[in-house]
């Protein structure tokens, strides 16, 4: 049975995220996470057997929003109203919590455990989802609905991933304007067109 989470796992999860959505996973150190949230290192073990269960669950804390949004709305769904629904849901999730697209892309560029992590916490649950969202669906239509499902991602995270860029080259916080709003927008009228 897990622990209860104590309001230091809590901060620990919270500063633990941002270190590595900042550093990555091999470079984020325990002992300044430690630091930051005012414990010594042998603390954290109380909290956290070890780097990697940390690491989960920051994953754990910033994906249970959308899994329970896709649970609910379903990945795939019905008409364009509840696709844009859907859009405008995750592209705001994304804008209050921008480091789940930095915390994926440094684990897919870094490899090793962070990307072992990546792939049970995020991408084998999320594929199950979709394979169950297309129930009986002739072959053909599936991977066309996958192809949609992976450009929409693409397009989502890269553009979070990508926000400190735009963000310079527009001279604008992307993630916290009306360019945000604006991709969002996009990306409902692309929905809408397929």
């Amino acid at each position: 049975m897990p622990r209860q989470r104590t309001n230091t796992s809590d901060q620990l999860i919270e500063v633990a995220e941002k270190h590595f959505a900042e550093r990555g996973y091999e470079a984020a150190s325990l002992n300044d996470i430690a630091a930051e949230v005012g414990i010594r290192t042998p603390s954290l073990y109380s909290h956290f057997r070890n780097k990697r269960a940390l690491y989960e669950a920051v994953f754990e804390r910033r994906l249970a929003p959308l899994f329970e949004l896709f649970s609910h709305r379903g990945i795939f769904p019905t008409d364009a109203a509840e696709t844009q629904t859907l859009i405008r849901e995750v592209m705001l999730q994304l804008c209050q919590h921008p480091n789940l697209a930095r915390l994926i892309q440094y684990a897919v560029l870094a490899g090793g455990e962070s990307v072992t992590v990546l792939m049970d916490k995020v991408y084998r649950p999320l594929f199950a989802m979709t394979q169950e969202s297309l129930g009986d669906l002739p072959e053909e239509e599936r991977r066309h609905q996958q192809l949609v499902f992976t450009a929409f991602h693409s397009m989502i995270f890269g553009f979070f991933t990508f926000a400190p860029v735009y963000g310079e080259m527009m001279g604008a916080d992307v993630v916290s304007s009306e360019i945000s709003a604006a991709q969002t927008t996009l990306l409902e009228s692309l929905a809408a067109e397929l």
